[in-house]
């Protein structure tokens, strides 16, 4: 279609222009309108499908991260009470080593008390003939030893036999052996019987 301009005078103004415009015209310029208004609806629907879809987006990344934020914080909860029961267990680890550490260095106080009353014990009985006041606990001590000692030189006979010891309310009675071997004499005691004393 075609726009069609004519020139018409008019008394008042001289070159003045009037535009006529046709339906087709009219049309047309409607058309236009209708598509631009279009297009910009399109575009406005195409921004809110990508901002519904951003947000969306940032949602499903906030959940995901909130997500992870509480499987992180429960690990770190975990961790923790792992962290204090492992403490608690080396504590008592500690406390236990610790009291073993004493319980051996009684027990190696007590060897060495026994050892030494041992060597007193022993040199009291070889080389003397009368072992009357101290065959008893001789006999006693290598019991509680283990029940057998090496020595050096024969003892005395009268070491060989049952010798009586009272130990508060009990008597005990232990037998006392001796033998040679390797060039050393060994001396076996045995418990042979206990009582409580009357």
């Amino acid at each position: 279609m075609t726009t069609s301009v004519h020139t018409v005078r008019t008394p008042r103004l001289q070159r003045e222009w009037i535009i006529n415009y046709t339906q087709g015209d009219v049309d047309l310029i409607r058309s236009q309108i209708i598509e631009g208004e279009a297009l910009k609806r399109r575009w406005l629907v195409l921004g809110l499908i990508l901002v519904s879809g951003g947000l969306v987006g940032t949602l499903m990344l906030l959940i995901t991260s909130l997500a992870a934020a509480e499987r992180a914080d429960n690990a770190r909860r975990q961790f923790a009470d792992q962290n204090v029961s492992l403490s608690r267990r080396a504590d008592d680890l500690q406390k236990t080593v610790d009291t073993r550490n004493a319980e051996d260095a009684e027990r190696a106080r007590a060897a060495a008390q026994t050892e030494e009353s041992y060597k007193r014990l022993a040199t009291s009985i070889v080389g003397n003939s009368d072992v009357s006041l101290s065959g008893g606990r001789f006999a006693q001590q290598v019991y509680r030893m283990g029940g057998s000692v090496k020595l050096e030189s024969k003892p005395s006979e009268k070491l060989f036999r049952n010798w009586k010891v009272n130990t508060g309310s009990t008597s005990e009675v232990y037998s006392v052996v001796g033998g040679f071997l390797d060039g050393k004499w060994l001396v076996y005691s045995s418990l042979i019987s206990r009582r409580e004393a009357h």
